[in-house]
């Protein structure tokens, strides 16, 4: 095992010139009551759900309780990547890439620990996870961050007859600019940190946002994006139809899984709603629910190989799809559709839509 060396160091309280992302914070709360929809003095509309939202050996990981996170992951154009977290207090803590041990740290008397590493330019995803006692009991941390490659491959076969998800010729496609860091964790996949804004990727800050849709190995579908400013809501249409809600958290993202949506094709719409249920900002997008086999095998050779971990290609302008492995946490293969942000998906906060729910519930209800 490697030891700690001269760019590895115990820190308390973070590392101020990173980008600190903390834990997801998932926020949960009652269904919507609207007095005038259930009185019938306001327009009827379907019921809504509410949820808030160097290489050495490596060694073998289990996952229990106690486990080492990751509270700071930033990395700079030039591969200098800074990552501080939480163990127990003394405990060595391995530093994983691609399950290769590249750096190993002590934790400071306060359980906390940082360390700036070089993360180079691969043509391959890689996973960064944090191992607790790597010579010991080997605990791995519940999150992981998920590095981009260079370049994003295109998807070979093109179906013509499906505009959603792949466009009409493979010579159409055009990489992103900077392909987004992910970060993994039993909530589910997220946007963690996009790369210098470029005219292929507006900055969209002002506006919520649509950075993914999860398959889980069952089907099931999870949303999750960033909205203009924290605290509010996202309330979540297919077809005009309001489906379910989500707060979004302290730190400005929001998850919220998709319930009993039928195979199909649909206009996803995104209505971000202050305490008042008056609607900020706003974004539609075509949106098919795919059969959760038709989703897998875009990507079926890569994750049918030995050893499979990531694997990722680019569906349609814009789009990405990505394969994580999460054996660890019991939950098989993620199937994860990564974004751009894209103005042209903007619409008018002040636009009435039929079925537009109109008042959001008392968080104190």
């Amino acid at each position: 095992m490697a030891r700690p060396s001269s760019n590895a160091y115990a820190i308390a309280g973070g590392v101020a010139a990173a980008l600190a992302i903390g834990a997801a914070a998932v926020w949960f709360g009652p269904p919507v009551q609207d007095a005038d929809v259930a009185s019938g003095a306001g327009p009827q509309v379907a019921a809504v759900t509410t949820q808030d939202a160097a290489a050495v050996d490596a060694p073998k990981v289990t996952v229990t309780q106690g486990l080492p996170t990751i509270d700071t992951f930033y990395r700079s154009p030039d591969d200098t990547t800074v990552i501080a977290g939480m163990a127990a207090p003394g405990q060595s803590v391995a530093i994983m890439l691609g399950g290769d041990v590249v750096e190993t740290v002590v934790a400071g008397a306060d359980g906390a620990f940082g360390v700036v590493v070089a993360i180079t330019a691969s043509d391959q995803p890689r996973r960064v996870q944090l191992v607790a006692d790597p010579d010991g009991a080997a605990l791995a941390s519940a999150e992981s961050i998920i590095v981009p490659p260079k370049e994003i491959a295109f998807v070979a076969e093109v179906v013509a007859d499906d505009p959603v998800a792949v466009p009409a010729a493979a010579e159409d496609l055009t990489p992103p600019a900077a392909p987004p860091t992910l970060i993994a964790d039993a909530d589910g996949v997220r946007i963690l940190q996009v790369e210098t804004q470029s005219p292929a990727q507006p900055d969209l800050t002002e506006n919520i946002g649509l950075d993914t849709i999860t398959y889980d190995p069952s089907g099931e579908v999870q949303l999750a994006g960033r909205g203009a400013a924290a605290g509010g809501f996202v309330r979540i249409y297919l077809d005009n139809e309001p489906i379910t809600e989500s707060r979004i958290s302290g730190e400005g993202d929001w998850r919220s899984d998709l319930p009993q949506v039928d195979t199909g094709l649909y206009t996803l719409r995104l209505d971000e709603v202050d305490a008042d249920g008056v609607v900020q900002s706003r974004v539609e997008t075509p949106f098919k629910k795919e059969e959760p086999e038709e989703v897998a095998a875009i990507l079926a050779e890569e994750t049918a190989a030995e050893g499979f971990d990531i694997a990722v290609k680019t569906v349609q302008p814009g789009a990405t799809l990505w394969a994580i492995a999460e054996e660890q946490l019991g939950s098989g293969v993620l199937y994860v559709s990564v974004f751009e942000a894209n103005r042209d998906l903007i619409r008018d906060p002040d636009l009435i839509y039929p079925g537009q729910v109109f008042r959001i519930p008392d968080p104190a209800q």
